[in-house]
């Protein structure tokens, strides 16, 4: 099976699994997420224009962010109130110096420069979005790294080159030979492209997770995938090459395919309105883990992969088989309900306690106001019709 062919397969895959996923714009999850938020924010009914027209009361009560503050606080002790979010327990005398080596990497270094922000966010939105979302992965990035050297003895300067770290063949090295009255000396200048690995644990949004309507639970869904806006410099920095970016729908244009780049040349410092192929072009890039059979044997494996767009512009841009049996990604949801990956949420449950009060608040308002300012309205020939009516009522005289 060629590489093309794979692609295709992964994209078919993408298309009929996000035509049914959870979380989609659009989508009953997608609809009651926003009702959810306004009502936290305290706006989002749809009289509220119209009364405010007319002078009546747009009061929102508070219950549902008032529910959701008040909860923050003992969850946040949870996590928060010790220094070992997380311990690893030796299961034998010869492991008890690397349970706790673990234990100390993780609590410093994956949790302690974003602790506070990684909880508030994912049990935030768990508490009002349904479910709170977190991401763990290890990105790489590249770093263009000058190494300079000076005054350098020739043994030195072999050494140093000598090193394995240092690739003659990728890595721009610079030499400068100058004499002095202790012998020849060198300069070096070494110009290294770096690939940096970083663990990290990052909350997600939750409009930004899409998953298998079916599932159960992240571990066994069939499909489960996050979205995140990049621009072209971004993707460039990557490592994607400017042909390929420049093929990648756009954000503003995702069910279509860019026109064909044949006879230009790309450029990156091309504007943004230069064609829609500068370095800012905004492209939404997804990442994504389900099951496909790769290798033609009749057992699915689990895959990684990362496209643009969606629909018939879905475009692959790479793969790969993931080691793991489920997605980095975890849930926290609030409510859980049996045998659904996404259940309810606190906001929820106060959700119509919030509108009763809203109503009940605007109609005592409403009431008030027109009793403590009330006003005589006459209507203009009112006089006059009912005189008419009353001439209409006179029986005849009958002489």
């Amino acid at each position: 099976m060629v590489r093309k062919d794979v692609k295709e397969q992964l994209r078919g895959i993408i298309r009929r699994e996000m035509a049914s996923c959870m979380g989609e714009e659009g989508d009953q999850l997608s609809t009651s997420r926003e009702r959810l938020k306004k009502q936290y924010l305290g706006y989002g009914y749809g009289v509220d224009e119209d009364r405010e027209k007319r002078g009546l009361s747009t009061y929102v009560d508070r219950t549902v962010m008032e529910t959701v503050e008040w909860a923050k606080p003992g969850l946040m002790r949870v996590f928060c109130g010790s220094d070992d979010i997380i311990r690893f327990d030796p299961k034998s005398p010869e492991q008890e110096q690397a349970a706790d080596d673990a234990t100390l990497y993780v609590n410093q270094v994956v949790f302690g420069r974003n602790i506070f922000r990684l909880v508030h966010d994912v049990l935030a939105d768990g508490l009002y979005q349904r479910v709170g979302w977190c991401l763990a992965h290890c990105p790489e990035r590249k770093e263009q790294r000058v190494l300079q050297y000076t005054g350098l003895a020739e043994p030195e300067a072999v050494a140093l080159l000598s090193d394995p770290s240092i690739d003659m063949e990728q890595d721009g090295i610079d030499v400068r030979r100058y004499a002095t009255p202790q012998g020849m000396l060198y300069d070096l200048d070494i110009h290294q492209t770096v690939t940096l690995r970083d663990v990290r644990i990052e909350p997600v949004p939750s409009e930004h997770v899409v998953i298998s309507g079916d599932a159960e639970d992240v571990e066994s869904a069939r499909f489960v995938a996050w979205w995140q806006v990049k621009t072209a410099s971004d993707l460039r920095k990557e490592g994607y090459n400017a042909a390929l970016i420049a093929s990648l729908p756009t954000l503003d244009n995702e069910d279509e395919m860019p026109e064909t780049t044949v006879g230009r040349r790309l450029n990156d410092n091309d504007d943004e309105d230069d064609g829609g192929y500068g370095a800012t072009r905004r492209i939404r890039i997804w990442e994504g883990w389900f099951d496909a059979d790769l290798d033609g044997d009749g057992m699915a494996e689990k895959v990684k992969a990362v496209w643009a767009g969606k629909g018939d512009g879905c475009k692959v841009i790479k793969y790969e088989e993931w080691p793991l049996y489920r997605a980095p990604l975890f849930a926290a949801c609030s409510v859980p309900m049996p045998h659904q990956v996404i259940g309810l949420c606190v906001a929820d449950l106060v959700a119509d306690v919030q509108d009763l009060r809203s109503e009940t608040m605007r109609q005592m308002l409403d009431n008030l106001a027109l009793s403590n300012q009330g006003e005589l309205v006459a209507n203009e020939g009112a006089f006059e019709r009912m005189n008419q009516v009353l001439d209409d009522e006179k029986p005849d005289l009958v002489i």
